[in-house]
């Protein structure tokens, strides 16, 4: 029974450290034209790539749902604008999933997506 109990402790605490969320991507738009192109790019990216449904979209935040029950391997995405200055915007996007043992897509691949995507 110990021994049991061990492996799934062993298991448990890998699972903590399987990377279940992407690095957070950051692009910087001028104010205006600039950011707008690239802010309805962003939006259609995750339009396109989540299976969770998109709850907000405003001038400043794209998020779908997240997960609730920390067993979800979904991925979720949440996509902020901030103003670095006033002619500058910073774009960040972020992906996690809530499960422990990991996401059922790479966030960090879909991170890498959204950049070639957003950079085209």
């Amino acid at each position: 029974m110990m021994r049991w109990m061990a492996v799934v402790a062993m298991v448990v605490a890998l699972g903590g450290c399987y990377a279940s969320q992407s690095p957070e991507v950051t692009l910087t738009c001028r104010a205006g034209k600039d950011c707008e192109i690239a802010w309805g790019k962003a939006w259609k990216w995750v339009e396109s790539a989540s299976y969770r449904p998109i709850i907000r979209v405003d001038n400043y935040r794209i998020m779908t749902t997240r997960p609730k029950d920390g067993d979800s391997a979904e991925i979720a995405y949440e996509i902020t604008k901030r103003a670095v200055s006033n002619t500058t915007y910073e774009i960040v996007f972020y992906a996690y999933c809530s499960n422990p043992l990991g996401c059922g897509d790479d966030p960090e691949l879909k991170a890498k997506r959204y950049l070639d995507y957003m950079t085209r």
